[in-house]
């Protein structure tokens, strides 16, 4: 009696020291700790192990594994398989004692699994929590007969207060899983109502991720609308050059499938589905989930692990609704990428518009143009126009991150290049990737350009020319720089016309209508100007007068009209045998001046002599039957500074010697050589 009663007490002061220590803590690693050393100081056990039961999979994990002393690594094992000894337990819900294995093992339920050293004798009882099973507790020895019924009764008393030890220490485990959980997703919530970049937004991102999702790698890809590619733009555990190697498209390898199809899935064994692309051997499964947005999938978010089977419905759960944060997250940061994008393309628009009407010299607007771009976008750009002699475009104006002056070189359209085609077809093109595109012609000045975007400039649906851009970028347009650029282009063409209709309206108020020579207007600014010049530098300069001898008579024998001829086909002439220094205006009526710059004396009545000689042996046509006439002319030469140093006294001084011309004879030409002075040369004193 008093033996069993010091037995009793022994059992209970026992139980209270185990009571207290596994309740000392909620770490399930700690707990198991010590529920081996309160148990190794009551029985003397050589193994000792605790599996827990996962009723989801049907397996068990022995979490805690100690041989002699030593603790080994956890062990998984599938019950859907063949049972043995712990599944047996759990099956059963039963404690098993086996005091003597050799005598005992044809008597057995089940087949025990004998790893290393096989024991003698075993001690095994369920862990039931709510008269449900959550695992098994075992001691055993390498002697037999060491436990007895007395030993299964006390190990069951303790595997009660085990259960509930356990059964504690998972859920914290579980709240504090649910609360990184919680953290996770308000970490990710918090990241979608930031207004940073997107580039510092998914790295703000992936953060809470990495510390949160406990797996080997993951991935997320945006889908390329325009290829179809899967682009990764976040990454943890892998390179992005390896990830890129992989060349993944919708619809290709299990990412691809899922951003396909638009639905998540777990793969327990990667090396049993034959969708899987492998980019690390030691991968065992994945899961991915798609992102969308309004029933859009943009890309998908990608989890793998080294581990078997490592991925739960749970794990879909949470995954699935980050993912929707995600795809919320990133659907901002693209409508705010949009919206900078066309913003920046509208200034663009707007600064080659504001310069159109505030430049009007070509070179330096297409200089404007193509800067404003390039400090827009950071793109290379170039300003093309059709030589219409060559067939061939010009590059008029070129700018970009390495160009540090205008690029001089010609394509021949159709034949050359992408803009080449682009001048021949009148269309644009669009290239994602130059290195895929036969008609890409490599340019020095731009060797890292992977894209490429031409659009024709057109004037009333003809090809003057073309704009083009590119971008160091893989798929850097789309088919808003299409039509930014387009617009551009447009704005170009009309900045060409207004510049020609400029030079146009310049040269008709400096330009004799009749003749096409320059008017009186232009004459006085030319003389302004060489006189200016003469006196900075010391030079001489002439002037010519002359006029049509007897012209009256002419328009009275054939006609004002014939006499507008007369003077059109006079001009033609007399452009013909001057210099291209030489500068010709109509004076009035029949009356011509031209200025001869650099030229004294001798020149000038060289010139002069020609002029007469020429005009007179030439046969103009009149409007009558196509009849040809002969004229002449009466010139008169005045000679800077030999006469006056101003404009209207040298116009007078030559006006006096053509007046002298025709009171001689005409057809000659005199020179005035002094304010008091005039000295005749005519026809008949040849030089």
């Amino acid at each position: 009696m008093y033996n069993n009663t010091e037995l009793r007490v022994k059992e209970l002061v026992s139980l209270y020291k185990i009571s207290s220590a596994i309740t000392s803590s909620l770490s399930l690693s700690d707990v198991l700790k010590q529920i081996y050393k309160q148990i190794s100081n009551l029985f003397k056990i050589s193994t000792f192990y605790i599996a827990l039961y996962d009723e989801v999979k049907d397996e068990v994990c022995f979490e805690i594994i100690v041989d002699k002393g030593k603790f080994l690594d956890k062990l998984t094992h599938k019950l859907s398989q063949k049972d043995w000894l712990t599944g047996w337990i759990v099956r059963s819900k039963k404690p098993l004692l086996i005091r003597d294995f050799e005598k005992e093992k044809d008597s057995l339920p089940v087949k025990a699994k004998v790893i290393g050293e096989a024991t003698k004798s075993l001690l095994a009882i369920p862990l039931l929590f709510k008269d449900k099973v959550i695992g098994v507790m075992s001691i055993q020895a390498y002697e037999p007969n060491v436990f007895d019924d007395g030993h299964k009764h006390f190990l069951s008393t303790i595997a009660g207060q085990v259960a509930m030890a356990i059964e504690n220490a998972r859920l914290y485990k579980e709240t504090c899983k649910k609360l990184d959980e919680f953290s996770l997703l308000n970490e990710v919530i918090t990241s979608g109502t930031s207004t940073m970049e997107f580039d510092e937004l998914i790295d703000r991102l992936i953060e809470p991720l990495k510390r949160n999702l406990n797996f080997e790698s993951f991935n997320i890809y945006l889908i390329d609308e325009r290829t179809k590619d899967l682009k990764v733009i976040a990454t943890h555990g892998y390179d992005v050059e390896a990830i890129e190697k992989l060349k993944l498209k919708v619809g290709r390898g299990i990412t691809g499938r899922v951003a396909k199809t638009g639905e998540s899935v777990i793969v327990p064994d990667v090396s049993k589905d034959k969708r899987y692309i492998q980019a690390n051997p030691d991968i065992k499964s994945e899961m991915c989930v798609p992102l969308k947005v309004k029933d859009k999938v943009i890309g998908v978010l990608n989890v793998e692990d080294t581990k078997l089977d490592a991925f739960s419905k749970k794990n879909l759960i949470l995954v699935s609704t980050i993912a929707g944060q995600i795809s919320m997250i990133i659907e901002k940061a693209r409508i705010l990428e949009s919206e900078k994008k066309k913003s920046k393309q509208l200034e663009a628009i707007q600064e080659v518009s504001k310069n159109i009407v505030s430049v009007l010299d070509m070179d330096e607007l297409f200089k404007q143009i193509v800067n404003s771009i390039y400090y827009t976008f950071g793109y290379y750009i170039n300003i093309l126009l059709l030589d219409e002699e060559s067939k061939e475009l010009v590059v008029k104006a070129s700018s970009g991150p390495s160009i540090k002056f205008p690029i001089r070189r010609r394509v021949k359209i159709s034949e050359e290049g992408i803009t080449g085609w682009v001048a021949k077809t009148g269309k644009p093109l669009l290239v994602g990737d130059v290195s895929k595109e036969p008609k890409y012609l490599f340019i020095e000045e731009f060797p890292d350009v992977r894209s490429e975007l031409a659009v024709p400039i057109k004037i009333k649906d003809k090809v003057i020319g073309v704009l083009d851009v590119e971008s160091v970028e893989l798929n850097d347009f789309d088919e808003s720089d299409l039509t930014t650029l387009t617009t551009l282009s447009e704005l170009i063409a009309i900045a060409i016309q207004n510049a020609n209709l400029y030079k146009e309206s310049e040269r008709l108020a400096i330009t004799d209508d009749l003749t096409g020579l320059y008017n009186t207007r232009y004459l006085y600014a030319a003389l302004e100007k060489e006189l200016e010049r003469s006196k900075r530098y010391g030079h001489s300069f002439s002037i010519i007068i002359f006029d049509i001898d007897d012209f009256k008579k002419y328009n009275d024998a054939y006609g004002h009209l014939a006499g507008d001829q007369l003077l059109q086909e006079l001009a033609t002439l007399v452009i013909k045998k001057c210099r291209s220094t030489d500068i010709i205006a109509r004076y009035g009526g029949e009356e011509f001046v031209i200025i001869l710059p650099e030229t004294k004396y001798n020149g000038a009545i060289e010139i002069a002599e020609r002029l007469r000689k020429e005009i007179k042996k030439h046969s103009f046509t009149t409007n009558k039957d196509k009849k040809k006439c002969k004229i002449t002319i009466s010139l008169g030469i005045a000679i800077y500074p030999d006469i006056v140093d101003n404009i209207k006294g040298l116009l007078n001084a030559a006006d006096k010697a053509l007046y002298k011309s025709k009171q001689t004879g005409k057809d000659s030409w005199s020179v005035d050589t002094s304010a008091n002075q005039t000295r005749l040369f005519s026809n008949t004193n040849q030089l």
